[in-house]
């Protein structure tokens, strides 16, 4: 029988190539096979979904800052969801919408992201940037917590997320945890040409310092037979020249931004990925997923699920010296490297997004 129950998704993107996008990307999907009328309360959507029959109400991006940009957003989605909230379930995610709603999906708290001890941009009288920031971050931990506060039920995409949810003064009976998942279609390994030269990977935001590449450049100065294969826009990035200063330019390849990153994480042999603060790091999963050995830290939300492949959780982001004694372990054996990577791969399969979606549906039906 038809099930006639309607599930509005408010996301600035439900996109593929974004992470809480994804997320919600693969929500609505799930959600459109099994027959749910799906609202999509956005500023850009994947066009698959508009094949697949979901309805785009689209909110206009603005070409403004970020901030003056997602709160032109919020107020837009209030509005649009107080007329429609009788017709279904509202999912929304973080700061996406203020007024009551069923669901939230909590991919990222920013008061976690301010007391975790690498916010940088501090306060200076001379240094607008700084205000803006600064500003930023503390309107988004003011009115997430609101948002949080409103609604009736919370996900929590890692163990980490809960734990600041709760830090905030979230209930925890309120909340329930969810691992994110990976396309294992999409995301999957191939054989291993042979090469003298062991190929990392490491995928991320290079224009600030959070993803921490510059750790990975310490690890690898002394390492022998080692390319890096870096992924993501370097354009006005610090980290060509660090590169350079390093003295590892000879050993790092960028790669600018890529919308085909299963490809290159499949010709790679270990992702690296010692992030100073990453609530879950989606990409670690598609790495694993690919049958690549997983290299992180406990910074990272998903680093349990990567302990699993026995390849390597670094305790401090910083410690590159670490870092180093793993990679080059992987670097002179390659029977652990290659076990490490079937055993990402196994792990990987027991994520994936068709498992991941069904436990968000069981929720939302029980709304």
């Amino acid at each position: 029988m038809k099930n006639n129950k309607t599930i509005t998704i408010v996301s600035n993107k439900i996109t593929r190539g974004d992470g809480q996008g994804r997320v919600n990307y693969e929500i609505a999907k799930a959600a459109l096979s099994n027959d749910y009328r799906v609202n999509l309360i956005t500023t850009e959507a994947d066009h698959e979904l508009v094949k697949l029959g979901a309805n785009i109400i689209q909110i206009k991006k603005l070409p403004l800052p970020e901030l003056f940009s997602l709160l032109y957003f919020v107020s837009n989605a209030n509005r649009i969801v107080k007329k429609i909230q009788s017709k279904g379930t509202v999912v929304a995610n973080g700061f996406s919408i203020t007024t009551p709603h069923d669901l939230n999906i909590a991919h990222f708290v920013h008061f976690g992201w301010l007391n975790s001890g690498y916010y940088q941009p501090k306060m200076s009288l001379f240094k607008p940037k700084s205000w803006y920031y600064n500003l930023y971050t503390r309107l988004n931990c003011y009115f997430e917590k609101i948002s949080f506060s409103r609604a009736r039920k919370i996900v929590a995409v890692s163990m980490m997320i809960s734990d600041e949810l709760t830090s905030i003064g979230i209930a925890k009976e309120k909340i329930t945890m969810i691992d994110n998942g990976v396309d294992c279609d999409e995301f999957y390994p191939t054989k291993k040409a042979h090469s003298k030269n062991l190929k990392l990977a490491f995928v991320g935001d290079l224009k600030s310092t959070r993803k921490n590449l510059e750790t990975v450049f310490l690890a690898i100065q002394s390492i022998k037979n080692v390319q890096l294969l870096v992924v993501g826009n370097h354009e006005n990035s610090i980290y060509p020249k660090l590169a350079k200063k390093f003295m590892v330019d000879e050993k790092v390849k960028f790669l600018g931004y890529s919308k085909n990153i299963a490809k290159i994480l499949r010709g790679c042999d270990v992702f690296v990925f010692p992030s100073r603060y990453d609530p879950f790091g989606l990409v670690v999963m598609e790495a694993m997923a690919s049958g690549l050995a997983v290299v992180t830290s406990k910074k990272v939300g998903s680093w349990q699920i990567a302990n699993r492949a026995n390849a390597g959780i670094i305790e401090n982001p910083e410690d590159f010296e670490n870092l180093k004694v793993i990679l080059e372990k992987f670097v002179k054996h390659d029977t652990f490297r290659e076990k490490c990577q079937v055993e990402s791969r196994r792990i990987a399969l027991d994520y994936d997004w068709k498992f991941v979606t069904k436990k968000y549906l069981k929720i939302i039906e029980s709304l």
